[in-house]
């Protein structure tokens, strides 16, 4: 192990320190002690290659986001009930895209922040945007939240799971190897 000698007075003393707390961590590292949760004192579990205990179950998923310039924020807490690729008319116009990739979750995962401007642009289907930069944020459906699967800072999790409004899909666009809805799928 090599040690960088410190400049200032006592340098032998911090040398013999740091190399007295090495060989401290090395034998705890080596010592057969019992594997517990170190919050509830139960024995942990094997799982896969790391164990798990009390803590691992209670973490929930926590997702962020926003707008174009970060005025309107986002955190998503669980998973997504569903993600999916709207091709209707609305979307396309709303957007300024050939289709809307959205993830929904539930009205109480999502925590919404910033000024924001409202449009509904169907019975009951709010569509929000940055009153700032204009950038399409949330549609707000019933007790579900609709959010663009682009706004998320880290979206990769968020694989499409159907495509619907597939009559209004543009030619070009080639159709994902996922379930193909017309119109709005039952739900």
């Amino acid at each position: 192990m090599r040690f960088y000698r410190p400049v200032g007075v006592a340098s032998e003393k911090v040398v013999f320190a740091l190399q007295e707390w090495t060989d401290s961590c090395r034998s705890f590292r080596t010592q057969k002690r019992p594997k517990i949760c170190f919050l509830c004192g139960k024995p942990l579990e094997p799982f896969f290659r790391f164990e798990r205990c009390c803590l691992m179950r209670t973490v929930t998923l926590e997702r962020l986001g926003g707008c174009a310039c970060d005025a309107l924020r986002f955190i998503v807490r669980g998973e997504a009930l569903r993600v999916g690729i709207c091709h209707c008319l609305v979307c396309q116009k709303a957007h300024g895209a050939p289709y809307f990739a959205f993830a929904v979750f539930p009205r109480a995962a999502v925590s919404l922040s910033g000024p924001h401007v409202r449009w509904e642009s169907s019975l009951n289907y709010h569509r929000l945007y940055c009153a700032a930069c204009g950038s399409r944020f949330a549609n707000l459906v019933g007790n579900e939240v609709e959010l663009p699967v682009a706004s998320f800072a880290e979206a990769a999790g968020l694989v499409p799971q159907y495509e619907n409004w597939t009559i209004r899909r543009l030619p070009w666009v080639t159709p994902l190897a996922v379930r193909q809805f017309e119109r709005d799928p039952e739900k």
